[in-house]
C-alpha cells in the first residue's frame, strides 16, 4: 500500500484526475496513442510532434483520459534532463567549436533582444500591465529544445546547421529561466534587485551552470575509461544528466545549462576515450529511446492541457504576442549572425531565415508560466496567452517548416560531412 501511495504522489502531474482512470492506465494509454501517431505519421509524412499535440486536444477536449495536467514539476526535474543531455550527447564538437560565437550570442545576446522587442512590442500595441508583458517575454524568449531538435532531426538538415540550432537551443532555455528568474523576482520584490545585481545573477547563474556541468562531464568521462560494463556507464550517464541539473539547482545556478554542458563533454570526451565500441552503441540507443518517450509524453500533454475556450476569448491578444515573438526572433537571429560572422565563418542568409521560422516555443516557456506564484497579478491570463502562443508556434511553424526548409535548400542535405548518419 505504501509503495502505491508513492506510487501515486510521484506520478500525479501526469496521472488523470477521473475515478475511473488509474495512473498506470493513464501512462499505458499514453504511450499506447504515441506509438498509434508515430505510425500514422510514417504513412502519412506529417511532423510527429505536430500530430501528437492534435491528438492531446482531442484528449482534452473529450475528457478520454480526465483531467490531464501539465506540472511545471514534471517537465524541469525530469522530462527536461532527459531532452537536454540526449541533445548535447549528439552535438559534435568539432562544429561547436567552428561556429560558438554565434551559438554562444544566440543563446544569450539574442535572447535579450528577444525579451526586449516583444517586451516594447506588446507595451506599445496593448494595455496590458507591464509586468504580465515582461513575465510574458522573458518565458516565451527562447526556443525550445524539445520542439526544435526533434524538429530538425527530422529534417536531416546539414549537420551544421543543426549543431547550431540544437547547440543553441540547449543553452537559451537556460538563459530565458535566468531572465525569468529575475524578472519575476524584481517584479514581486521591487527595489530588491538592482541593475549591477541582476548581472551578477545572470553571470553566477548561466557561467556558474555551464562550469559545474562541464565539470561533472568530466570527470565522469574519467570514470567511463575505468569501466568496460553497458549497464554501469548507462547508469553512470543517468546520473551525470540528473546529477549535473540537480547540483546545478541546487547552487543557485542554471540546472539546464549545467545538464547541457555535461551531455556535451562525455559526449565528446567521454563517449570518445572511454568508452568501447559496444557501449557507444548502447548509449546511443538508450538516450535516443528514452528522449523519444519524453517527447511523445510531452506534445500530448501540451495538447491536453491546452484551454481552447480560454485561448479562443483571448485570440487576438494571442496572435499579436505570436507575431511579437517572430518579430524579436527574427531580430536575434540577424542581429547575432551579423556579428557573428566577424568571430567565425558566416551563416548562410537561407540559414538564417530558416533559424527564424524553426524558433518553435513549446515545453520550458509553458512550465515557465505554470511556475508563475498563483497570487501573481494576471496569472491566469499569463497562462492562456503562453498557451495561445506555444500553439499558433508549434502548428503554423510546425506544419510549415518542412517545406520552408526544402524551399530553402537546407532539408536533406548533400554535403553533410562523409560518413554522417542522420539520426531519426
Amino acid at each position: 500500500m505504501a509503495v502505491r501511495e508513492s506510487l501515486d504522489v510521484w506520478l500525479v502531474p501526469l496521472a488523470s484526475q477521473s475515478e475511473t482512470v488509474s495512473v498506470e492506465e493513464t501512462i499505458i494509454a499514453l504511450l499506447v496513442l504515441a506509438a498509434v501517431v508515430s505510425v500514422i505519421t510514417k504513412v502519412l509524412r506529417l511532423p510527429y510532434t505536430v500530430v501528437l499535440v492534435l491528438a492531446g486536444l482531442v484528449i482534452g477536449v473529450t475528457g478520454a483520459l480526465g483531467d490531464l495536467r501539465f506540472s511545471a514539476d514534471l517537465v524541469f526535474y525530469v522530462f527536461l534532463p532527459v531532452i537536454l543531455f540526449e541533445a548535447a550527447l549528439n552535438t559534435p564538437a568539432a562544429y561547436l567549436k567552428r561556429y560558438w560565437p554565434v551559438i554562444a550570442l544566440l543563446a544569450t545576446f539574442g535572447v535579450l533582444v528577444s525579451f526586449a522587442l516583444t517586451t516594447a512590442g506588446l507595451r506599445l500595441l496593448t494595455d496590458e500591465p507591464l509586468a504580465e508583458i515582461m513575465l510574458f517575454a522573458a518565458l516565451i524568449a527562447a526556443t525550445d529544445p524539445v520542439s526544435v531538435v526533434t524538429l530538425f532531426r527530422r529534417l536531416k538538415a546539414d549537420r551544421r546547421l543543426t549543431t547550431v540550432i540544437d547547440s543553441e537551443s540547449l543553452f537559451n532555455d537556460g538563459t530565458a529561466a535566468v531572465v525569468f528568474a529575475i524578472t519575476l523576482l524584481v517584479l514581486r520584490e521591487p527595489g530588491t534587485v538592482g541593475i549591477d545585481d541582476a548581472v551578477l545573477r545572470f553571470l553566477w547563474m548561466a557561467g556558474g551552470g555551464l562550469a559545474v556541468g562541464t565539470a561533472i562531464g568530466y570527470v565522469a568521462s574519467r570514470l567511463h575509461r575505468l569501466f568496460d560494463e553497458q549497464l554501469l556507464e548507462l547508469m553512470m550517464t543517468t546520473i551525470v544528466a540528473y546529477g549535473s541539473f540537480l547540483v546545478g539547482e541546487a547552487l543557485g545556478m542554471s540546472g539546464p545549462v549545467a545538464c547541457a554542458a555535461a551531455g556535451i563533454v562525455v559526449g565528446n570526451v567521454g563517449r570518445e576515450l572511454g568508452m568501447s565500441e559496444g557501449v557507444k552503441h548502447a548509449v546511443t540507443l538508450f538516450w535516443e529511446y528514452a528522449a523519444f518517450i519524453v517527447n511523445s509524453l510531452v506534445f500530448l500533454l501540451i495538447g491536453a492541457q491546452m484551454d481552447l475556450d480560454a485561448i479562443g476569448e483571448a485570440i487576438g491578444l494571442v496572435a499579436l504576442g505570436f507575431a511579437m515573438v517572430l518579430v524579436g526572433r527574427a531580430a536575434a537571429v540577424y542581429s547575432s549572425a551579423g556579428i557573428g560572422r566577424l568571430l567565425c565563418p558566416p551563416l548562410p542568409g537561407r540559414w538564417q531565415h530558416v533559424l527564424v521560422w524553426g524558433g518553435l516555443r513549446g515545453t520550458v516557456a509553458l512550465a515557465l508560466a505554470l511556475s508563475v506564484p498563483a497570487d501573481t497579478p494576471g496569472q491566469d491570463r499569463l497562462v492562456t496567452l503562453t498557451f495561445g502562443v506555444v500553439l499558433f508556434s508549434l502548428l503554423l511553424q510546425g506544419l510549415t517548416m518542412k517545406p520552408f526548409a526544402h524551399a530553402m535548400g537546407v532539408g536533406k542535405s548533400a554535403d553533410a560531412p562523409a560518413g554522417w548518419r542522420a539520426r531519426p
